[in-house]
């Protein structure tokens, strides 16, 4: 049975990779050695500068940029919001050496000025260039996305999660606007919404964020692929959302009209899906918020379960990343214990140990190899392995972020703490190298400086 651990490949600190050479018995002299894997190809080429649209920029009648998200090997959702009133286009354009319109759809703003379409019938692995124009001749911001590749090759994402509207602008996600990243990761606390009542409310709330000039980058560097946690809604330390039906019904119709998120039109409601990048990944999301029943010690509900199961048994994928808004990983302190957090168990997978067992049992029972879990939530940049020892020990769980928020600054109970690989107080965003040939999954935490902290680089 394949060990469903991931593999600790190299420890690196602000410094070029390496890695070490594993010894072996040498081959039988009438066999010849096997040959070395061949790193997988790069992405096919793009223009390197950002598409300049015919029109003139108007920042006052599309005050949020633009953004793109859920990308798949022949659609993405591309996304702004228009405050004027002229009709509007879309306009789309494409090319390997300089970008050539290809488009020009009419699309229709809903009664917040929000334009959400679905772009379909695109080419596979293939760079786009989109804007929004109105008749007048003024338009949004240009933004770039790449279709979801179908093939073995490498891919570059990034992941960050907690942005507090009090901590703008988020200048670490900026760093993201030259990469041309694959797509990008949010994990929840994309905004904090605290004590919001209304949709008018909780409309300005994203509107607050998304208008800030890290999100402003980051959204139209690249697509999104995103889940929510608490402050989408109400803080909430521990265990579910108490919030009045129509204060949940507000927020959630607010962040459905903000992000580019695909809705199942048979279940229009449900946040957890996958999404396909070739052999090489596949994108379990999750929604560990919503479905919680402390009483019931629920942390997703069996249906989600089922499909999460289901779904990674089926993959074939190298890597299966995990989408978690808050960590799986068991906290604990340099004296072993969990005293930091263990009040705020019920918030995390470790107040809900049936569950938590549940799907870890089933990865191992399986022997489901690449399963990495990134999670956000905690305010700080960490690697951790889910337990000291036992069963999970090796099973990996990274924190990213957060970009606006914090550092909390209880990691020096941390320091020196088995489960650790590191942990920082930083602000950050991680870039993630995924390389299927090679079965490699490079981990590089950013700062707002927009320097590399750390990076280790993982094996399925």
């Amino acid at each position: 049975m394949p060990d469903p651990k991931l593999t600790r490949r190299a420890v690196l600190q602000s410094g070029a990779i390496a890695l070490a050479a594993v010894g072996c018995d040498p081959a039988p002299v009438d066999e010849p050695p096997p040959d070395p894997p061949v790193p997988a190809p790069d992405r096919g080429p793009e223009p390197a500068e950002l598409w300049a649209p015919p029109g003139t920029e108007d920042a006052d009648l599309f005050p949020l940029g633009v953004q793109s998200g859920d990308p798949t090997p022949d659609a993405v959702i591309v996304w702004t919001r228009y405050l004027g009133a002229e009709a509007l286009t879309l306009e789309l354009a494409s090319g390997t050496e300089a970008w050539a319109a290809v488009d020009s759809i009419a699309v229709t703003p809903d009664l917040r000025g929000v334009v959400k379409f679905d772009l379909t019938a695109l080419e596979a692995d293939t760079a786009y260039a989109f804007a929004f124009l109105d008749a007048a001749g003024a338009r949004s911001l240009s933004g770039r996305f790449r279709t979801a590749a179908n093939t073995a090759r490498r891919l570059v994402f990034g992941a960050s999660s907690c942005t507090d509207n009090a901590e703008a602008p988020f200048p670490c996600l900026s760093y993201a606007l030259p990469e041309r990243l694959d797509f990008f990761l949010l994990l929840g606390d994309t905004v904090y919404c605290d004590g919001s009542q209304n949709g008018s409310q909780y409309s300005s709330c994203w509107s607050a964020n998304y208008g800030t000039q890290g999100y402003l980058d980051l959204r139209r560097s690249t697509s999104t692929v995103m889940t929510w946690d608490d402050h989408e809604v109400e803080n909430v330390n521990v265990g579910e959302w108490d919030v009045p039906a129509d204060i949940m019904e507000a927020a959630a119709q607010e962040f459905w009209r903000y992000n580019s998120v695909r809705r199942d039109p048979a279940n229009p409601t449900r946040l957890w899906r996958k999404l396909s990048f070739g052999p090489g990944l596949d994108l379990f999301v999750l929604d560990c918020r919503s479905e919680r029943d402390r009483d019931a010690r629920q942390y997703i509900s069996p249906a989600q379960m089922d499909w999460f199961k289901a779904e990674l048994s089926a993959s074939e994928a190298t890597f299966k990343v995990v989408l978690n808004s808050v960590p799986i990983a068991g906290i604990t302190n340099q004296d072993g214990s969990n005293g930091a957090y263990a009040s705020f168990a019920d918030d995390r997978w470790e107040g809900y140990p049936e569950q938590r067992s549940e799907i870890l049992d089933h990865i191992l029972d399986d022997g489901i190899t690449g399963v990495t879990w990134v999670s956000g939530d905690l305010h700080f940049p960490a690697i951790m392995d889910l337990e000291v020892e036992g069963p999970y020990a090796g099973m990996i769980d990274i924190l990213a972020g957060p970009a606006g928020n914090g550092p909390v600054g209880l990691t020096a109970l941390f320091e020196d703490a088995p489960p650790f690989h590191w942990w920082a107080n930083e602000m950050n965003w991680v870039r993630f190298d995924l390389d299927p040939s090679l079965g490699t999954l490079e981990v590089a935490f950013i700062s707002e400086q927009g320097e590399v902290l750390y990076s280790e680089v993982f094996t399925a």
